[in-house]
């Protein structure tokens, strides 16, 4: 197995996702746009009716 490597530019992506997902549940930016991965923002939700919200 290939040893992990961290990158950068991703960990910074990360980074800011993690603020504006804190402020703002959506997948929708706080500039309007999609995000630019995909994420699975509700993982830890209980239910699937909690998604909806």
């Amino acid at each position: 197995m290939p040893k992990l490597t961290v990158k950068p530019n991703l960990q910074a992506y990360v980074e800011t996702r993690a603020q504006e997902v804190v402020n703002k549940f959506s997948h929708i930016r706080p500039n309007g746009k999609r995000t630019a991965y995909e994420e699975n923002i509700g993982r830890w939700l209980a239910t699937p009716p909690q998604l909806l919200v």
